[in-house]
């Protein structure tokens, strides 16, 4: 634990101590307060996920090895040593464990004993994005069967098992902790970011209606302008929430977003996505864009970690970025030869559909 997590544990402790002063606490009740504050004060270590282990693997493990910055960006083990460091601080005994105890870069969760004697699994780090979002946890205090069902690997589970000697999982049921949420102000009138989604998402399910809001029946039009309504809409829930998230945090939160209003048909003909970085001191910061393939131009969008929104750039203007790529996942490895990839493939498929 670095002065960093250190103070910002000590700020949460103290803070339980209060709550504790005018009522009881039990220790899931401590565990779910820590692991969601702490979730507060991470972001996911974007240089570590940006750096591919089969091409620059010293790097890697070098980042895996340094531990978190002094900004709170940092990776599964970090945040799972500072956690259990933290439930221990308030009597709570809990445990490591690695999914691969012979891989370098292994995975690394959590499980801790209450009161009761009873086991519980938390794994932080999948859960940073929704907590810096306002969404529902997702990897706190699940079974046995979910975490079989979630994770996919028997392995996985018997390991986190073998920690907990052998003892099932205790489930918290979802009302649990959205009684706890409520009580500790982390939802707006009882309602998640998931919530405000599903209802945003609801209001343009009628096609019929959708057409004569946005003005077309043209797939490729509506398809950019139900994308630039969402943003415009996800700009408000952001300021509301007010909370910084991180840019890898940005990626997985767009790319729910995304899945959530559009059909995969839709994502794979008129949308996509290339997750960049740049690099500055000779570390890498995440820069993501968003390209919308209409038939007559492609619509470029790039994400503004000031403003935590995907913006309208031009493609003159975003090929002047300094942007690469990993050319594994980009198919190129810079903002140039991407753009130019995509605007020959659209070139491409309008020559073929005359």
């Amino acid at each position: 634990m670095n002065n960093y997590e250190k103070k910002h544990v000590e700020r949460i402790i103290n803070e339980i101590k209060q709550i504790e002063n005018t009522k009881k606490m039990t220790d899931v009740e401590k565990a779910y307060y820590l692991y969601r504050n702490l979730g507060d004060i991470y972001q996911y270590k974007a240089d570590y996920r940006k750096t591919e282990v089969g091409i620059e693997l010293d790097k890697k493990l070098e980042l895996y090895r340094e531990g978190t910055s002094e900004q709170g960006e940092a990776i599964c083990i970090d945040m799972s040593k500072t956690y259990l460091e933290a439930l221990q601080m308030i009597g709570i005994e809990g445990r490591l464990s690695s999914v691969n105890e012979n891989f370098f870069l292994t995975h690394t969760d959590v499980c801790f004993k209450d009161e009761q004697g009873n086991w519980y699994f938390a794994n932080l780090v999948l859960d940073i994005m929704h907590i810096k979002t306002g969404m529902k946890i997702r990897n706190f205090g699940l079974s046995q069967e979910q975490i079989l069902k979630k994770y996919k690997n028997v392995n996985y589970l018997l390991k986190m098992n073998k920690e907990n000697d052998w003892k099932e999982f205790t489930p918290i049921p979802e009302e649990q902790l959205h009684e706890w949420d409520n009580e500790t102000g982390y939802t707006y009138n009882g309602l998640y970011t998931n919530d405000i989604l599903d209802m945003l998402a609801n209001e343009m399910t009628d096609k019929k209606i959708i057409n004569e809001y946005f003005g077309t029946d043209k797939q490729d039009e509506l398809v950019q302008k139900k994308l630039d309504f969402i943003f415009d809409k996800i700009e408000i829930v952001n300021v509301h929430r007010k909370k910084v998230i991180g840019d890898i945090e940005a990626e997985d939160y767009y790319n729910k977003i995304l899945k959530k209003f559009f059909t995969e048909q839709e994502l794979k003909k008129y949308i996509k996505e290339f997750n960049g970085f740049y690099e500055k001191d000779g570390r890498k910061f995440a820069r993501n864009i968003l390209v919308v393939k209409k038939d007559s131009e492609n619509i470029y969008y790039l994400y503004s970690t000031e403003k935590q929104i995907y913006e309208k750039i031009s493609r003159e203007q975003l090929m002047k970025k300094d942007i690469r790529f990993n050319i594994w996942h980009a198919g190129a490895d810079n903002i140039k030869e991407v753009i130019d990839k995509v605007e020959k493939a659209r070139e491409d498929g309008i020559e073929e559909e005359k």
